[in-house]
């Protein structure tokens, strides 16, 4: 088994014997994802297939493929689910990049977007909706409250897009009338909005004069008058009624594209609504055309308070689906099954499930349609039905945030998480718990503030809930009033009581929501701790609350309902409960994520999606525990360790863990750094700029980031201006003194200047001199942190997922730093290098490790154990796939600084040992975690193992011996590590 055998670059693998992705599930081995847009396309994922098949990727991980808006550059944004995007490139490009992937063996994870679009002109449906209101077929495909309690916007749909009050653009002549596309519409800049079919009538019988067609004009004019009396009597609510419009549409762009005197004409018409600059009364007619259409334009703000279609989050460019209904299901999914049925997608990855308004519903269809889709293959083909059984015939991941210790649900049929909890996780085993006292004592006095952290999350999401989120509470209010209303235990209750209640209970809540369901009978464990648990939080924190009100809520979100709730209240109550769940995600993920984590800066390594700052650091039992919870329930989630929405890159993460086994020197280095820098501030509102806060944020990130000194790295200027950018955001995101939508410049300006000035090389700079000399020592010991953490991924109970470029070191920050173009090329060249140098070394191993190791500033050392961990894991699959856990519990001087556990399946074997908290290994003294002097006594018993055994060390091929210490046979750490800082070994057989 111990042998792990190469492949020459570009070597296709065999899939013989192997069904075709529709008549078998298809498990990755390890996932590879990649960013398209306009700079990362079909053509060019096509040239990295090779690559990543000699990497030992088995599948590529892709972000939405589908066409997204014009200058989208992630693709979440889709506006049409039945063709590509354009700027990836068409059908044919990728049905190349397709054949390419099977050509080498690899499968295709798509992610996939079920719970909202993008809203520009590229989406039909938005724009049928906007032009025929409720009586557009697509009109139920849009989570949009109609009958809103707000009078002016009944039946129609709010659309806060405007740079200022309408009235001041409107006067302004920014909202044109235009022609466009065949389509009477509403220009404003770029963006178009069509008009009502009414509106057209208003329109064209401007150009019939009063006396009738003028002879220089005969033809499209002269047929005009029967167009617009077509047009009064058709019904656009009928399937007869629509086809009759676009008809008379398609008629109207015939006549403007043939007739000159027709465009003409319909110009000068135009011109009669469009009015001039400066003449308030020629808007008249514009401003009562625009109040008959089936929307309303509005300043955008007005959408924080009055907005009536759901968003994903806080982004009103982001309409949401109601994606409950099977016709809306079937129309977005036609080409992503059939895409499935073909074999070209092999998986799929489902984004933002807390948002859709049954997950479980939903997972449960698209296992069911892909069922069929097998099932239809082997009738058409008079193959055997399927034997199986199991409820998840797809590989589908959820895009499912965990918090603490909070389950995935049991009953969703998919195979797991994208590997957010297992990224926490690893993260922590990294972070020297024992120091959590001096790092609040130095975080507190560097910023002489008194932080909180469950209090600062509550104020978090309560300054969401009213602010950027205001609207979605008044809509959930406003349902709310809708249940108290029919019942006399509630009637009495206020709006503004009731908006009170639930912005407390939303802001306690512990999770990002609950799984309850139309068919839900009884709320049971975790859902009603989880409830329970944030009423009495929402009390505790705001005693004022009327203690009745909250009392009334929290049985409703356990649906007991009062006594004398009639059948329409109870349709109301299961309809409240269910948008009050699809609120609760999106205020924990801006309450937490994009507020508390840019303000509690304590160790920023540990603020990260699902992460928890206040759990410093994670302990050995911690992490054996959960692999083998997941290694029970959920072998095949995936592990991540980056991702797209990482707030830092993995080995950034992994430097800044450092600093929590030196906090002595971190608070000497800090205090230094402040007294060189503090000239290097200016003052905004009367006060010096960055606060201490955002200053604590800065150094974390210089160190986390910082360029390797020696390594292929970026112009020093490039550096700068990348940590100014994510400061920049930082602040916003963090909304103490700055934000988004009301932007404090002057000290925005002042962190910018701060940022500069601090890494200016240009002139002599004490303080860049001082901090080179701290941050090289720490990126010493977090090369460490980085090894083991992406074997511990390769390893573990799970799928690795590897972020694009991670195979060197990760040093992104956060969106849109971690989507820049990924330089194929090089890491192409430096795997084949290594590769090459691997064989010729076969004579002296240990020399060309060492070598290997003096260079690590270059990222090759984390390549080569990519390479070749993952050959390992390709030719033992079953050994991971289905292997069990054992943790491996180390005894002796060292013990607390072994991570190590076996993997056992039919007789195969795998013995994995990771190193951490190599700083207190080493005693701060740098040197690599290598050999006896390091180890000292430290042993690893295995137990079970036969006396003797042997193991072949795969990344330096030594093969070790069981030896016997106190009556159990083990390993000797110190020799087991003599040669490299990381361990995986398999048994051998012979």
């Amino acid at each position: 088994m111990a042998g792990a055998v190469s492949r020459r670059e570009g070597s296709k693998r065999s899939s013989a014997g192997r069904a075709p992705f529709p008549l078998r599930k298809h498990i990755p081995a390890a996932t590879y994802r990649l960013q398209f847009n306009s700079q990362f396309t079909f053509s060019q994922a096509e040239q990295v297939a090779g690559y990543l098949a000699d990497l030992g990727i088995s599948d590529c991980y892709a972000s939405p493929l589908f066409q997204a808006t014009a200058e989208s550059t992630h693709g979440y944004d889709i506006c049409r689910f039945d063709q590509f995007n354009p700027h990836l490139g068409n059908t044919a490009d990728f049905e190349h990049w397709a054949a390419r992937l099977r050509e080498f063996g690899l499968g295709l994870l798509l992610d996939m977007v079920p719970n909202h679009m993008g809203n520009d002109v590229s989406n039909r449906w938005w724009l049928d909706v906007l032009e025929k209101g409720q009586a557009s077929a697509f009109a139920s495909y849009f989570d949009i409250q109609h009958q809103f309690v707000a009078p002016e916007l009944q039946d129609k749909v709010l659309l806060p897009i405007l740079e200022d009050h309408f009235a001041k653009v409107l006067e302004a002549a920014k909202l044109q009338l235009v022609f466009w596309e065949g389509t009477l519409s509403v220009a404003y800049y770029e963006r178009r909005f069509p008009l009502c079919p009414a509106s057209y009538t208003t329109i064209l019988r401007e150009l019939v004069p009063a006396g009738g067609a003028d002879p220089k004009t005969a033809g499209a004019l002269e047929r005009l008058p029967a167009l617009l009396e077509a047009l009064g009597r058709m019904d656009v609510a009928t399937e007869a009624g629509r086809l009759e419009f676009a008809k008379g549409k398609e008629q109207l762009r015939a006549w403007h594209r043939d007739s000159p005197e027709f465009r003409a004409a319909l110009a000068a018409a135009l011109r009669l609504f469009n009015g001039r600059a400066g003449n308030v009364q020629s808007f008249e007619r514009l401003a009562a055309l625009l109040d008959e259409q089936h929307y309303r334009l509005a300043f955008w703000r007005v959408g924080e308070e009055e907005l009536n279609y759901r968003r994903f989050f806080d982004i009103t460019d982001l309409v949401s689906l109601r994606m409950e209904l099977p016709q809306v299901f079937q129309a977005t999914h036609q080409l992503v099954l059939r895409l499935l049925g073909e074999g070209k997608v092999s998986g799929l990855r489902i984004d933002h499930p807390d948002g859709l308004w049954d997950p479980r519903q939903y997972f449960r269809r698209i296992q069911e349609n892909f069922r069929t889709l097998v099932e239809t293959y082997r009738r058409e083909r008079a193959l055997t039905p399927s034997r199986s059984k199991t409820q998840t015939p797809l590989y589908v991941v959820a895009e499912k945030i965990l918090t603490g210790n909070e389950p995935l649900p049991s009953d969703w049929p998919v195979d797991g998480t994208t590997g957010y909890d297992f990224l926490n996780l690893v993260n922590g085993l990294f972070v020297d718990g024992r120091t959590r006292e001096s790092f609040d004592r130095i975080y507190r006095g560097f910023t002489r503030k008194p932080w909180d952290f469950r209090a600062m999350v509550y104020a978090g999401k309560k300054q969401i809930l009213q602010s950027s989120l205001r609207s979605e509470l008044n809509a959930l209010t406003h349902r709310l009033k809708r249940v108290t209303s029919g019942t006399l235990y509630g009637r009495d209750f206020s709006p503004r009581q009731l908006r009170a209640s639930l912005a407390a209970i939303i802001a306690a809540f512990p999770v990002y929501r609950t799984y309850i369901s139309e068919d839900t009978l009884e709320v049971l464990p975790p859902e009603r701790g989880y409830i329970e648990q944030a009423v009495e939080e929402a009390r505790l924190r705001e005693p004022r609350l009327d203690g009745a009100v909250v009392e009334f809520i929290r049985d409703l979100l356990l649906l007991r309902p009062p006594r004398d709730l009639d059948q329409v209240g109870r349709g109301y109550l299961r309809r409240f409960v269910m948008r009050f769940q699809q609120l609760s995600g999106p205020v924990m993920a801006k309450g937490l994520e994009d507020t508390v984590f840019y303000n509690f800066n304590r160790l920023i390594s540990l603020n990260e999606v699902g992460g928890n700052p206040e759990a410093f650091g994670v302990g050995l039992q911690q992490f054996h525990e959960h692999n083998q919870v997941k290694a029970r329930l959920w072998p095949h989630s995936l592990l991540a360790t980056a991702t797209h929405d990482t707030k830092r890159g993995e080995d950034v993460r992994a430097r800044i863990n450092v600093l929590s086994e030196l906090p002595d020197a971190w608070e000497q280095a800090l205090a230094r750094w402040a007294e060189l820098n503090a000239g290097k501030k200016t003052f905004s509102d009367a006060h010096p700029a960055p606060d201490a806060n955002d200053e604590y944020l800065f150094y974390q990130t210089l160190i986390g980031a910082w360029p390797p000194e020696q390594g292929p790295g970026e112009p020093w200027s490039g550096f700068r201006d990348r940590v100014a950018a994510f400061m920049l955001k930082a602040i916003k995101e963090a909304k103490s003194h700055t934000n988004w939508t009301d932007p404090n410049e002057a000290y925005e300006e002042a962190v910018t200047r701060f940022v500069q000035a601090t890494l200016d090389d240009h002139a002599p700079n004490p303080f860049l001199e001082d901090f080179r000399a701290f941050q090289r020592r720490v990126a010493f010991f977090g090369r460490f942190n980085s090894l083991s953490q992406v074997l511990l991924k390769m390893t573990s109970p799970g799928v690795p997922d590897f972020y694009q470029g991670t195979e060197l070191w990760d040093l992104n920050l956060v969106d849109p730093d971690n989507r820049r173009p990924v330089d194929f090329e090089t890491r192409r060249r430096l795997l084949h290098e290594l590769k090459e140098a691997h064989g010729r070394a076969s004579s002296d191993r240990r020399a060309w490790l060492s070598e290997l190791l003096g260079r690590a500033h270059t990222g090759e050392i984390k390549l080569y154990l990519v390479w070749r961990a993952l050959e390992f894991r390709r030719l033992y699959r079953a050994l991971f796939e289905r292997g069990s856990y054992r943790p491996l519990a180390a005894v002796g001087a060292k013990r607390g600084h072994v991570c190590a556990f076996a993997r056992h399946h039919d007789g195969l074997e795998a013995v994995v040992v990771a190193p951490r908290l190599v700083t207190g290994l080493t005693g701060g003294v740098e040197r690599p975690p290598l050999g006896g002097a390091v180890w000292q006594d430290t042993f690893l018993p295995v137990p079970g193992a036969e006396p003797g055994s042997r193991y072949r060390n795969v990344l330096t091929d030594e093969m070790l011996a069981l030896v016997e210490k106190d009556g159990q046979w083990g390993l000797t750490v110190g020799q087991t590590l003599q040669v490299f800082p990381v361990a995986m070994l398999g048994k051998a057989t012979a």
